[in-house]
């Protein structure tokens, strides 16, 4: 609202980790404009054997322009263009549990050296907004981004693929080369997951205000596609770490594809009031219309007629919301609606995933007291499983979909707060829990490493059962001290019942997080971050057959200047 204002934000960490942020706008009774800028990166936390830093960049730029078309402001501008590129030493290598339990934890191996995720993104959008009158009126925004990415990824050490043996090949070696036994070179596939992504559409919506009702109707036309264009470099790596090119894949000849989608959507929504009630009722109507144009892997010019599929889902999505003010202190709320999520060009049986929410709870405050609990239900008829690298599924079916059939899923979250004072200060704190239940309702087999042969009441993978965070500390009147105890419990890598085992999970960790700042003035202040304090070692993820270890301690510092 300022005629002129802004923010600098500076920051420098550990592993090479630094942070400008810096934004400057303003407007009058007409105009505004915003420009902004983020540019993050690090050397990264893990170390490659062969030298090479682990970490990112990525820079951010933002800018906005409105007017007012009419001097009494009933019709308004926004535009808005967004670029952002990125460039991240990541790979999906993770190292075996012997090197894990032998406290080399933060080690690359050599295999993934030449690993990187390379993203370039534009965004371009106009929303208009006409006020048509004291009780009436019109949003319209038409939108386009445009992103690419490339991947480049080892897929197979020695000519296995990882989660098959890749992750001990590359181990061997390492260790080898470490202990002067000059291994001989072995064989290094790295992929080019290289994709482009569109998406662009125009959605509008009309407001209408009456006395107890506030009425929404909204319309969306939407059209995405994802182009895979991919292919696979082998290399020689040497007993120096040095990798040699043996063969340069041609593009397309890996996975070469278009999935599009084009969508119409349509709803309509009342928020009621009745005293202490108010209840939002809502129908929403989906049309999907997918298609997949295959060119296989040898083709890579797409001078042939590709391979096409089509299908068609459309949905009727009722949604019914409510809350209840008990008293000044407490609200009670309930809900229910339709969940759904088309099928994937690559669902060979083109069935969506739907299902039902359901939510109940209140939220309350009192004095220093605040806090909310809701417990949520969803019962799905098919939850879908997508078939990626990431899932460790197996090359040839990438971009396949599968349908796991009922699925229950419950559980409760809950938050408290409160404030207590101690003379001039204060103690803030702070309570989330959740605990949440998957489990399938059906037996069937997938290809998916996580799901694999599934039996009825097998629990869902990759869901821990309780998370937990305790926040308190002290603020005065100019800074502010903040500890954040975090908890994750032991959760399943692969679907099953019974013990959670060290074959078949990651165990449960706390990590302690501290925070604080000073205002140095009405426009300065300094602050300072400690991620993980007692710089906990922990797995985070099993995925792909190696273990992907979690942030050690880092530290960060910064000013902030505001006009």
């Amino acid at each position: 609202d300022k005629a002129l204002g802004g923010t600098l934000d500076l920051a420098l960490g550990s592993d090479g980790f630094s942070k400008l942020h810096a934004l400057v706008g303003g407007k009058n009774d007409s105009n505004g404009g915003l420009f902004e800028v983020y540019d993050y990166r690090a050397d990264g936390f893990k170390e490659l054997n062969s030298g090479q830093d682990t970490g990112f960049s990525k820079t951010d730029i933002l800018g906005k322009f409105e007017t007012y078309l009419d001097a009494d402001k009933n019709h308004h501008l926004e535009f808005k263009l967004k670029y952002s590129e990125e460039s991240s030493d990541e790979t999906y290598l993770g190292i075996t549990q012997q090197d894990f339990d032998s406290g080399n934890r933060f080690v690359r191996y050599s295999a993934s050296q030449a690993d990187n995720m390379a993203t370039e993104h534009k965004h371009a959008s106009i929303h208009y907004d006409y006020i048509i009158a004291d009780n009436m009126d019109l949003s319209v925004i038409a939108y386009i981004n445009d992103f690419h990415r490339n991947w480049y990824k080892t897929s197979k050490v020695g000519g296995n693929s990882l989660g098959s043996g890749g992750e001990e090949t590359a181990s061997f070696f390492d260790q080898a080369v470490a202990n002067q036994l000059a291994p001989d070179a072995i064989e290094v596939d790295v992929k080019a997951n290289n994709r482009d992504y569109l998406s662009q559409g125009i959605q509008a919506q009309f407001g209408l205000y009456l006395q107890n009702h506030e009425i929404y109707v909204g319309a969306r036309i939407h059209n995405d596609e994802m182009d895979r264009f991919q292919w696979v470099d082998t290399y020689l790596l040497d007993s120096d770490y040095s990798l040699s090119t043996l063969s340069a894949g041609i593009p397309g000849t890996d996975s070469n594809r278009i999935d599009s989608a084009n969508a119409f959507s349509v709803f309509v929504q009342d928020k009621m009031t009745y005293g202490d009630f108010q209840i939002t009722a809502g129908v929403r109507y989906e049309n999907v219309n997918l298609a997949r144009d295959d060119w296989g892997k040898t083709d890579p010019l797409r001078s042939l007629d590709a391979a096409t599929r089509n299908n068609e889902v459309s949905a009727l999505l009722p949604s019914l919301g409510a809350t209840y003010q008990l008293n000044d202190s407490v609200v009670l709320l309930a809900g229910v609606q339709k969940a759904f999520a088309p099928p994937a060009p690559g669902n060979n049986n083109a069935q969506e995933e739907d299902g039902w929410n359901y939510e109940f709870g209140g939220r309350f405050s009192h004095n220093e007291f605040s806090g909310e609990v809701i417990g949520f239900i969803t019962q799905l008829d098919n939850l879908h499983g997508n078939c990626t690298a990431s899932q460790g599924c197996n090359n040839d079916l990438i971009g396949q979909q599968y349908n796991a059939g009922k699925v229950d899923i419950s559980g409760i979250e809950i938050v408290l707060s409160h404030e207590a004072k101690l003379g001039n200060l204060i103690i803030p704190s702070r309570i989330n829990y959740t605990y949440s239940s998957a489990e399938f309702g059906e037996s069937f087999d997938s290809q998916l490493d996580v799901w694999g042969s599934v039996e009825e009441g097998f629990e869902i993978p990759y869901l821990p059962q309780v998370m937990w965070q305790i926040e308190t500390g002290l603020r005065g009147e100019k800074w502010q001290v903040l500890a954040a105890v975090k908890y994750v419990d032991e959760m399943r890598t692969v679907a099953g019942s019974g013990a959670i085992t060290q074959d078949n999970g990651i165990e449960a960790r706390t990590v302690v997080d501290l925070s604080a700042n000073y205002q140095i003035d009405d426009k300065q202040t300094v602050y300072a971050v400690i991620d993980n304090l007692l710089d906990k070692e922990y797995a985070a993820t099993r995925q792909h057959g190696g273990l992907q270890v979690g942030k050690p301690r880092s530290v960060q510092v910064g000013y902030r200047y505001n006009f």
